[in-house]
C-alpha cells in the first residue's frame, strides 16, 4: 500500500480528502534509505518520527543487560510505525528499531504530523484504530506468552507473520516466540514429522 492510499484510508475513510490538506500531510514525509542493520530509533533516544515502510523490513526489539535481544514486533511494506504512547514521544526509548534488510522509508516529524491532523480535526479518527489494534495485539501476545506452550506460540507467530515470515531470520523468530534457536529447530523438526 502506498503512503497516499494509507493516509487517505486512515484519515478520511469514507470521504474524499481535501487535496491541499492531503498534500500538506504527504509533504511531511521525506525519503530515507536504510542499510541492513541500520538503526532507525536507538534505545535511549526519543522516538520522534512517523515511519512509513515503502520497501523492507524493520524489527523492534528490547536489549537485556547481557546483550540478548528480545523481539517485540516487525514492520513491513505498507505499514506506518509511530510512537503511539505519549511517553514514547517524550522519554528515552526502551527499545531499538533496526532494519532487517535494506529498506526504503518515508519519514515525518511526528509532532508536526500529529499537529496537522489535529488542526484538520482528524487526529482521533486516525489514531484510535491504530491504538485499538495495538491493544488487541498486546493482549493476545501476552495471553500466548503466558498460557501457550512453545509449539502453539510458534504456530500463532507463523500465522500472524504470514507473508513476511520467510524474511525473518530464525534467531529473531525464536526470540519473538520466546524460545531459543535450538528449541525452534526441534519444534520445526517435530512438526515436519507430523
Amino acid at each position: 500500500m502506498a503512503l497516499r492510499q494509507l493516509l487517505t484510508e486512515r484519515i478520511w475513510p469514507a470521504e474524499s480528502p481535501p487535496p491541499a490538506a492531503l498534500e500538506r500531510v504527504l509533504a511531511l514525509f521525506v525519503p530515507r534509505s536504510l542499510a541492513k542493520g541500520e538503526v532507525v530509533v536507538a534505545e535511549g533516544s526519543v522516538w520522534g518520527r512517523a515511519l512509513f515502510i515503502e520497501q523492507g523490513l524493520l524489527r523492534l526489539a528490547y536489549t537485556a543487560d547481557d546483550g540478548r535481544a528480545y523481539n517485540k514486533a516487525f514492520f513491513a511494506e505498507g505499514e506506518l510505525a509511530w510512537p503511539m504512547a505519549p511517553k514514547a514521544r517524550s522519554e528515552p526509548s526502551l527499545f531499538t528499531i533496526v532494519a532487517l534488510e535494506p529498506s526504503r522509508l518515508r519519514v515525518a516529524p511526528f509532532a508536526e504530523f500529529q499537529r496537522q491532523l489535529q488542526a484538520l480535526g482528524r487526529w482521533e479518527r486516525f489514531a484510535l484504530p491504530y491504538v485499538e489494534r495495538l491493544a488487541e495485539e498486546k493482549f493476545l501476545r501476552e495471553y500466548e506468552l503466558l498460557l501457550n506452550d512453545a509449539e502453539a506460540r510458534l504456530q500463532a507467530a507463523c500465522t500472524q507473520l504470514g507473508p513476511i515470515l520467510h524474511r525473518i531470520p530464525d534467531y529473531h523468530l525464536a526470540s519473538y516466540v520466546g524460545i531459543n534457536p535450538v528449541t525452534l529447530s526441534r519444534i520445526r523438526r517435530r512438526l515436519r514429522r507430523g
